[in-house]
């Protein structure tokens, strides 16, 4: 990992929000991003997951649902929501979203390896965060929360993020 303190993480952010947009303009993603503060974390690996959740969140969501990104600093880290609307992951299956080459079989198609949800969990922990998912209609949300000052971390440590 390439770990430094990022000034302006919500310009990272966008730039990832963006990308999406740019790709499917008939798609609505509304960002609500405003972290305010220095964040001390791989910024490629950040944008990694939001760019994984998002993209579950377009794939996996209602076609023409809204998608909504945020993202802010809560206590001591920073936290990345993406909703989507549509059918809620069973909970039967929340435990294994995570796991390697899991995939959701409902939607009627299987893209993909199923690495997705995985490499995000597993840059939350290197980081000393958590990847959550909140299976509900209302709230079909993945959650990433990872330290703000994770100083923990070795800056430039040469790590792969997975162990």
């Amino acid at each position: 990992m390439r770990v430094a303190e990022v000034e302006d993480i919500d310009a990272g952010l966008q730039a990832v929000v963006r990308e999406f947009q740019d790709g499917q303009p008939d798609r609505q993603i509304l960002a609500n991003i405003s972290v305010t503060r220095k964040v001390r974390c791989d910024l490629g690996r950040v944008q990694q997951v939001a760019s994984n959740l998002i993209g579950n969140a377009l794939k996996h969501g209602a076609p023409q649902g809204q998608v909504k990104v945020s993202a802010q600093a809560e206590h001591s880290d920073l936290v990345i929501n993406v909703w989507n609307s549509g059918e809620p992951i069973p909970p039967e299956n929340i435990d294994k979203i995570c796991e390697p080459f899991w995939r959701e079989s409902s939607t009627g198609h299987r893209e993909g390896l199923g690495l997705g949800l995985y490499i995000c969990s597993q840059i939350a922990r290197a980081h000393g965060g958590t990847l959550s998912v909140t299976p509900s209609q209302e709230s079909g949300t993945r959650t990433a929360r990872l330290p703000l000052d994770a100083d923990h971390l070795d800056q430039d440590s040469g790590q792969s993020g997975s162990h």
